[in-house]
């Protein structure tokens, strides 16, 4: 750790990513039923994908890789992420 965050990472992304990715795991834990069934399974998808890619970047950042495009994707899943809880919620 060099005080810009976990592995470098300006700004502590780092931590930001694993406080958000224990939210949306816990999130996750339940299952969708009715109308809601496509955009939660789409939700635990994300939730997945998420979950991988904040293990490879970890991975990567071990042996000092760039991982700065790869935390940008991981944003941007995130977003999409945030967008379907969005819809899921508006249409409980």
């Amino acid at each position: 750790i060099d005080g810009l965050g976990r592995g470098g990472m300006v700004g502590g992304v780092g931590a930001e990513r694993r406080m958000v990715l224990n939210e949306l795991l816990r999130l996750t834990v339940a299952d969708g039923t009715g109308d809601n069934q496509g955009l939660d399974r789409r939700r635990l998808s994300l939730a997945r994908r998420l979950d991988d890619g904040y293990r490879r970047i970890d991975q990567a950042i071990t042996t000092g890789a760039d991982v700065s495009a790869w935390e940008s994707f991981w944003i941007d899943l995130l977003r999409e992420y945030e967008a379907v809880c969005d819809e899921l919620r508006e249409a409980a």
